[in-house]
């Protein structure tokens, strides 16, 4: 009886062994220890995105292009006529600059009675930068300006000018006792012309030579002496009861004559050869229009 119980006793503790085995060491671990802590859930779920864009409408086709009509090509120019080169021009001959104008010149002063003002402020006359100087000699004194320079009238007929014009302010002379203005032209404008042949013009009017008679009107000048001094120079001296504007001139060259054109003759068809050249000239012609108008 005691042999049976053991026995059972060494079964059970066999069969408790074996169940430790097959269970493996950490069956009484995974019992007494808890596991690991249960994992916090991750990031939320993303939100789906914009919708899904709708497809916009089928584009309709346009209607198919006609071709145009095929053009047809136009009429192929025909060249024009060769240009004859024209003729090759000759240069003409090279033009002589002219003189230079003087430059102007003006003096302002105040002159006692009988004295003198003059535009050769230099001394040295007359020179071919500066053709004429000019000098007036007021007998009750006063002020006086003269002033040079281009001309600003036409001249004379028949005349040109020459020189400055001489524009001059100065207190009125008398009958009795007259201005004397006096002008020097430098030799390369007189060029060796006769001296008597230069005129002396106030206000557009030639003046005559001095007769020695007197005076009898205020507008009455005149020219006292014309001489050509040791440089050449043309010396002029008038007596005048007042200032003006004066000028120098000389006769001016007549003008070319137009020559006239002569018709260049032209001779007569059938005109020469005889009697018999001029009819076989002319059947030879009256031919040649009959066969024109067929």
């Amino acid at each position: 009886m005691a042999r049976r119980v053991w026995i059972v006793l060494l079964c059970a503790v066999f069969g408790l062994l074996m169940l430790l085995v097959s269970t493996g060491p950490n069956f009484n671990i995974a019992a007494a220890t808890p596991g690991p802590p249960t994992p916090t859930p991750g990031p939320p779920t993303p939100t789906p995105g914009p919708p899904t864009p709708t497809p916009g409408p089928t584009d309709t086709p346009g209607p198919t292009l006609t071709p145009g009509p095929t053009l047809t090509p136009g009429p192929t120019l025909t060249p024009g006529p060769t240009l004859t080169p024209s003729p090759t021009l000759t240069p003409g001959p090279t033009l002589t600059p002219g003189p230079t104008p003087a430059p102007p010149e003006e003096v302002s002063e105040t002159v006692p009675p009988g004295g003198t003002a003059t535009t050769d402020t230099e001394g040295d006359g007359a020179t071919p930068d500066d053709p004429v100087e000019t000098s007036v000699t007021v007998p009750g004194g006063g002020d006086v300006t003269i002033d040079e320079g281009p001309e600003s009238e036409p001249p004379p007929s028949g005349y040109e000018f020459v020189g400055q014009e001489v524009q001059i302010s100065a207190p009125q002379g008398t009958i009795d006792q007259p201005l004397t203005i006096s002008f020097t032209l430098d030799a390369t404008v007189v060029q060796g012309d006769d001296i008597s042949t230069i005129a002396i013009v106030r206000d557009g009017v030639v003046l005559p030579d001095c007769t020695g008679a007197a005076f009898t009107s205020t507008d009455d000048a005149c020219v006292q002496s014309r001489q050509l001094d040791a440089d050449g120079d043309g010396v002029f001296t008038i007596e005048t009861v007042h200032a003006s504007t004066w000028n120098m001139a000389v006769v001016a060259p007549p003008p070319s004559p137009t020559p006239t054109l002569s018709p260049t003759p032209h001779p007569r068809p059938c005109s020469n050869g005889g009697p018999i050249g001029r009819v076989l000239c002319h059947t030879v012609s009256l031919i040649t229009r009959i066969i024109r108008l067929l």
